[in-house]
């Protein structure tokens, strides 16, 4: 698990809760954003960035995007073992997919920084 991607993808998940993420058009500048995590560890999450996470998550390939939208979005308050059964795989996998899907959201995300054309991966199968 890369730390950094971790808690990128807990910001993005709040500011996917908000509702923020179906925007459209926002409504407000995009500087402006959603606090998110702990009281006494606020992190802000502008919509520019929560706009970059959800590309990278969306260019995921469908099995990582769906252990990342349930790790992450819809299944925070189960166990790594209720989600494997949830995705019909074991804990190993579902960490094992978090983890492939850390590095390569680091990937798309470094792309976009130094300002490589980014496109969704293509999964090569035992990858």
């Amino acid at each position: 698990m890369i730390e950094y991607i971790n808690t990128q993808l807990n910001h993005w998940a709040t500011w996917i809760k908000s509702g923020r993420a179906h925007l459209g058009y926002p409504g407000k500048a995009s500087f402006v954003g959603a606090y998110c995590g702990t009281p006494g560890q606020q992190a802000l999450i502008n919509d520019e960035e929560g706009m970059a996470m959800s590309k990278a998550v969306n260019a995921l390939d469908p099995s990582l995007k769906e252990t990342v939208m349930c790790f992450y979005v819809t299944m925070t308050s189960c166990t790594a073992t209720e989600i494997a059964r949830h995705l019909c795989c074991s804990r190993d996998t579902v960490y094992e997919r978090i983890h492939r899907a850390h590095v390569q959201i680091m990937g798309y995300l470094n792309d976009i920084a130094t300002g490589v054309p980014v496109e969704p991966w293509r999964v090569i199968p035992g990858d």
